[in-house]
């Protein structure tokens, strides 16, 4: 029997392949090589920076409302990756602080909201919103104020009864306020109604002589005004009739008088008061009309 040669079989060994290229061979007929293609980089033009920059604007305003009021405060840490800290701390007071933990400074940065307490808005109000509440508020007063005041007329050194009972001093001055009426009502009118009559000032039971202006409440400013259209029918009897005023008038006036006493005391004569400016008035040297006829 002959052995086989030694080369023979080493070169049979190497002739048979592995079971590795045998299984390299199946994968290779089962799954052929593919090719993936290589997108070209595309630069990102205006329009899409903009609106990228425009979504990550709405992202940021819906996760800031989403937040709730006592949110977590964060804390970004200075040191290594070492580290291993609590990344929250609740219930934080002020908006920046250093705080130490395990030797290492971490930054503490608050994202509280704060609002007040009603319906979570604020409720600052500021000096142009307040100046333009108190303009609203003045012009308001001023237009009652000129509502309330049209049909009424002021009736000045009109004589006062000296009784104690407050229903005899109010006939009193109706019966006086009704002549003087008479004399101011013009012919072609028939009348006017008067609602309340009301002396101005504190009584002073001591001064027989006290005259407080006594205030007219008139049906209508129709009858206000025909009434002060003839206010000249008084001349002579001492008695003066006006609009009733306001206070900012009120004060103008006074003030006007004070000037006009003054001037009084200082020599000045033929002076007057219209309106709220001081005047002076001349006499006529002809107070009646003369006739002069052609011939002597």
């Amino acid at each position: 029997m002959e052995l086989p040669d030694d080369s023979v079989a080493s070169k049979s060994d190497t002739d048979c392949p592995s079971e590795d290229d045998a299984v390299s061979a199946i994968m290779n007929v089962i799954t052929p090589a593919v090719t993936i293609p290589v997108t070209p980089e595309v630069k990102p033009t205006r329009r899409s920076k903009r609106l990228s920059k425009r979504k990550g604007n709405k992202t940021e305003a819906v996760n800031s409302i989403s937040e709730p009021e006592n949110t977590v405060s964060e804390v970004h840490h200075e040191g290594g990756a070492d580290t291993d800290l609590d990344c929250t701390i609740k219930n934080c007071s002020s908006p920046e602080k250093q705080l130490q933990a395990d030797d290492k400074w971490v930054t503490k940065i608050s994202s509280r909201k704060k609002y007040s307490n009603i319906d979570g808005r604020q409720t600052s109000v500021t000096c142009s919103q307040a100046a333009s509440i108190v303009v609203r508020k003045d012009v308001a007063t001023a237009k009652y104020d000129k509502l309330s005041l049209d049909s009424n007329i002021i009736v000045g050194n009109l004589e006062e009864s000296k009784e104690s009972d407050p229903v005899k001093r109010h006939d009193h001055d109706l019966k006086l306020v009704s002549s003087i009426i008479r004399k101011m009502l013009p012919a072609n009118f028939p009348g006017v109604s008067i609602k309340k009559l009301i002396r101005i000032g504190k009584r002073d039971d001591e001064c027989s002589s006290q005259r407080r202006l006594l205030k007219v409440v008139l049906g209508s400013p129709d009858e206000r005004n025909h009434l002060l259209a003839n206010v000249h029918n008084l001349a002579g009897s001492g008695i003066s009739a006006r609009p009733d005023l306001s206070l900012e008038d009120r004060l103008k006036r006074k003030e006007v008088l004070s000037q006009l006493e003054t001037r009084r005391k200082n020599g000045e004569t033929n002076l007057k008061l219209v309106g709220f400016q001081i005047v002076r008035s001349w006499k006529r040297m002809l107070p009646r009309p003369v006739w002069i006829s052609q011939t002597a």
